[in-house]
């Protein structure tokens, strides 16, 4: 009865203190309106909260039907939690398909895919372990749905640490995907914004160039 009731105790805090966490991802990202800073913190809660060693963050391309790689955890020298963007250090941005991988299947279904041996699952793309020489285990993939039901994009999680993905892990992915995608469709719309506004006042400066000549 002592054992169960520790054992319960434990559980108990153990749950209390990821959903601390989870809080704190949530107000972290609500304070910010960089969508880089925003999705920087989404792949560090996802990997640290879900104990793996790396996530990474597609958005959608509702225009071209893709998901596109914006933020990842890579392999670089000797630290393989370096952050590469697509704005900083990814001269060539990861495009797939909506209907590609496991990525696409959780776009297109709007589920949660685990895959505990993804080598052993054909949807899964070596090419991508194979560009970076990482060697992906396990995978949680989780489709980040804004609340009118829009996709804004997917993640994914790979290696969880002693194991595959379990099914509160799932619910743990699915907590802070909520949060996730209202972060990053705010932040998407201000970066749209800002590129509107800079587009604006360099045409009033060219016109105004050209007027004075």
């Amino acid at each position: 009865v002592v054992e169960d009731s520790r054992m319960t105790e434990a559980t108990h805090n153990l749950r209390q203190d990821v959903l601390g966490r989870i809080m704190a991802v949530s107000k972290a990202l609500s304070a910010s309106a960089d969508l880089i800073e925003i999705l920087s913190l989404i792949i560090d809660a996802m990997r640290d909260v879900l104990d793996a060693e790396r996530a990474t963050v597609f958005e959608f391309d509702k225009e071209h039907n893709e998901l596109f790689t914006t933020v990842a955890h890579g392999l670089s020298s000797d630290r393989d939690t370096e952050l590469l963007s697509s704005a900083a250090r990814m001269p060539n941005e990861i495009r797939i398909a909506i209907t590609s991988g496991l990525a696409g299947e959780c776009a297109t279904q709007r589920r949660i895919i685990n895959v505990p041996d993804a080598y052993a699952d054909r949807r899964f793309n070596q090419a991508i372990d194979r560009q970076t020489g990482f060697r992906t285990r396990s995978i949680l993939n989780i489709p980040l749905v804004g609340h009118d039901g829009e996709l804004v994009g997917v993640a994914q999680v790979l290696n969880k640490r002693g194991g595959p993905f379990s099914h509160e892990d799932e619910e743990i992915a699915d907590a802070l995907a909520s949060h996730a995608a209202v972060a990053m469709r705010r932040g998407r719309l201000i970066e749209d914004r800002m590129v509107r506004e800079k587009l604006e006042r360099d045409l009033q400066l060219a016109r105004t160039i050209q007027q004075s000549s």
